[in-house]
């Protein structure tokens, strides 16, 4: 069953996600989704975050703790090419889903009169504003033209001379 209802403006596709429309379950995943990777982040850079607190302090040798560092090197290294494959198996699934998709055929242009009907305007308002170069546009409260205003973009004539950097 379709609800009868009665569009009061042109709604955008695919709709904009904003902060006023979003539930709040996706403001708190994101924030605990974040706090956990930078957990995961703080918790891979350990071994770093003690090996530079130890040479800035002189507490050890160089080499005991950077070898140390050498040693868990490999799991990031796993970690970025675990990412990277998962990126490139994402784009490619991507990729053909965008590829399998039918091209859609622009519609026919729709002529002076035909677009200035479904403005809601003048077919000579609507030619007037399409030889502007800026153009103000206010909508009423049901999404038709409600005032056009040109903006002049006439620049002013340039100096004969440019005295500031004569020498």
């Amino acid at each position: 069953m379709i609800p009868n209802r009665v569009p009061t403006a042109i709604e955008p596709w695919p709709p904009l996600i904003t902060i006023a429309r979003h539930p709040r379950w996706v403001t708190i995943r994101d924030v605990v989704l974040t706090l956990l990777a930078w957990c995961v982040v703080f918790w891979l850079c350990s071994g770093l975050f003690n090996a530079v607190n130890d040479f800035v302090h002189q507490r050890t040798t160089i080499p005991t703790k950077f070898d140390t560092l050498w040693e868990e090197l490999p799991y990031f290294v796993l970690f970025a090419a675990v990412l990277v494959v998962l990126l490139a198996v994402s784009a490619a699934l991507d990729r053909q889903r965008v590829r399998g998709q039918d091209d859609v055929q622009q519609p026919v242009p729709l002529g002076l009169a035909e677009q200035a009907e479904r403005a809601g305007i003048g077919a000579t308002a609507l030619a007037e504003a399409r030889q502007l170069k800026v153009l103000h546009v206010d909508f009423g409260e049901r999404g038709a033209i409600a005032a056009l205003r040109g903006v002049p973009t006439e620049t002013p004539p340039m100096p004969a001379r440019n005295r500031g950097l004569e020498r």
